[in-house]
């Protein structure tokens, strides 16, 4: 037996494997750089492995269900027996993840790619199947994180808090965050046409709706941005909202930083 040494542990190399010393010593940069990883998490910790007391294995911390990885179970297996499982726990129970057999990585950048998922939140579109009932928990929690950030400001949201609404809207959060003023008002006008002709919303509602998402958009911005709109209906639902700006006393250019922070003070 030839042994190496990693951030979790030892692992042992049988005397008949047909590993290359090369090959080894690429599962333990990948170890080195997973433990980096896991150990400055915030939703990671190191714990005792189930397999061998002087292993470590890795545990989710956001919440049920849990995640453990056993990266030395899963390394030494792969280079001892050509085993391309990962070896991973989803509440107690080890789930089928296979490995690309066709991938000419290390097969703990697999477990990587699964920490990062962790750090990611487990969007559904990239998660293993065998994990998908994770990113799902992820998504209700992360759901019902929003509703509760929301507040008062429920009472203006316009829609029902289905999975579907709070995705949309966590979508266009993301959307309108950054970029030109132009760019980011025609898109919250755009995201207005679909909530007042797909859902049914009156303007009244569609304008409430889109006052919680402007936040980092100036008066002024608006005012230049209906000189000359995208599409002419984008003035049914923005120009109402300017104007109860400015009907409020409020300057329609941005004096004070606080000013261009609370559009939903309209509505009070």
């Amino acid at each position: 037996m030839e042994q190496y040494v990693s951030p979790f542990g030892p692992f042992q190399l049988r005397e008949r494997s047909d590993r290359s010393h090369r090959a080894v010593q690429a599962q333990v940069r990948g170890l080195e750089l997973l433990y980096n990883l896991a150990s400055t998490s915030d939703v990671w910790t190191i714990e005792p492995s189930k397999f061998k007391p002087e292993w470590q294995r890795i545990v989710s911390t956001d919440g049920s269900p849990t995640v453990a990885i056993e990266p030395l179970w899963t390394v030494e297996q792969h280079l001892n027996v050509h085993n391309q499982h990962l070896y991973i726990e989803l509440n107690g129970v080890f789930l089928c993840v296979l490995n690309d057999e066709s991938t000419t990585c290390a097969l703990v950048d697999g477990l990587i790619s699964t920490v990062l998922l962790g750090e990611a939140g487990w969007p559904t579109s990239h998660t293993p199947r065998p994990l998908r009932e994770k990113s799902r928990a992820a998504s209700r929690r992360q759901r019902q994180a929003l509703k509760k950030s929301l507040g008062w400001r429920g009472a203006l949201f316009g829609l029902p808090f289905t999975a579907l609404h709070l995705d949309m809207f966590t979508q266009m959060e993301q959307a309108v965050a950054n970029g030109p003023a132009r760019e980011r008002l025609a898109v919250l006008a755009a995201y207005g046409r679909r909530l007042y002709v797909g859902f049914g919303l009156s303007i009244v509602e569609v304008q409430r709706h889109l006052t919680l998402l402007m936040d980092s958009i100036e008066p002024s911005q608006v005012e230049l941005y209906l000189d000359g709109p995208e599409e002419h209906t984008d003035a049914l639902f923005l120009e109402p909202l300017l104007k109860a700006w400015t009907e409020q006393g409020l300057s329609a250019s941005l004096g004070d930083q606080q000013e261009a922070m609370a559009w939903t003070r309209i509505w009070n």
